[in-house]
């Protein structure tokens, strides 16, 4: 198999991921725009811009119909990836947002930030239903499958567990 080379972005690319059911790929950059890419010889791709400043993050949710980036302007947005078409903002943080992930259901989005807080928000009323202060500038956020346990690891070297149905950090 040969490898493709898909050029576009112009400045460093931040974060990639695979839609779960098309050929499809979505990738974020420092140059504030999110490309949704065809997996073709040709690489076409959709160009969205996303934020006014860098994207951090992008993903797709597990049902690949919505996506969700982190950018440097403090936000969160969520587009549906079908249209390629903004839905809402999720503000709430003080400071860059580095990272993003959906639950397995599609119903919530962990956000980590250089504020040195997690936030987990409903999507559906785009509002934060609990935030995890104080725990370091979060570089990466997972859910758990069943979307009742969050991990992120940060910038001080530390991997924290939350567990959502309690509000507390358990690790």
């Amino acid at each position: 198999m040969r490898p493709l080379r898909l050029n576009g972005h112009k400045k460093t690319v931040t974060s990639v991921d695979i839609h779960p059911i098309m050929n499809t790929i979505i990738s974020s950059s420092l140059d504030t725009s999110v490309r949704i890419w065809q997996n073709t010889p040709d690489g076409n791709c959709s160009i969205i811009n996303a934020h006014k400043m860098p994207v951090n993050d992008v993903k797709f949710s597990s049902d690949g119909v919505l996506f969700v980036t982190a950018s440097s302007d403090k936000s969160c947005k969520i587009y549906n990836s079908e249209r390629k078409k903004f839905m809402t903002s999720l503000l709430g943080h003080s400071n860059w947002v580095t990272a993003c992930s959906f639950s397995t259901d599609a119903t919530k989005v962990a956000s980590g930030s250089n504020d040195k807080s997690v936030k987990i928000w409903d999507i559906v009323k785009g509002k934060e239903i609990v935030s995890f202060e104080g725990i370091g500038a979060a570089k990466g956020i997972f859910f758990n499958p069943k979307g009742t346990t969050v991990a992120s690891g940060a910038h001080d070297g530390k991997l924290r567990i939350f567990d959502l149905n309690s509000g507390r950090m358990v690790q």
